[in-house]
């Protein structure tokens, strides 16, 4: 029983940090998605406020709305630029990207040339 005590106290000072980072999304920004058109590699660069570690989910969405990539990534200070390789992207044409910083969601549309 003592066991259980000490990690449910673990557990509970670790929750409210987890918690902050993942609702304030204010503390994370999306600067920008380059480049335009894109044809082999996609890079997202982020801006963040705190010393928080951000979860961002970035989903990219076919011209069928068909998901062609996923990927979850943490970002944080000195962290903040995510590329992305877009060389099995077959199809040219716009694509939907969908990013869910916490309690903020983004959806830009970028062309693939090839």
């Amino acid at each position: 029983m003592k066991y259980i005590l000490i990690l449910v106290a673990l557990f509970s000072s670790l929750i409210p940090a987890q918690a902050a980072a993942e609702s304030d999304s204010s503390q994370i920004e999306l600067v920008q998605v380059y480049p335009e058109p894109f044809h082999e590699i996609l890079t997202f660069e982020f801006k963040v406020y705190d010393d928080q570690i951000h979860p961002v989910k970035i989903k990219i969405m076919n011209t069928l709305d068909e998901l062609v990539f996923f990927q979850s990534v943490l970002i944080y200070k000195n962290h903040e630029k995510i590329t992305v390789n877009t060389e099995d992207f077959f199809d040219i044409g716009l694509y939907s990207i969908k990013l869910d910083l916490g309690r903020k969601y983004e959806v830009i549309k970028k062309y693939k040339r090839y």
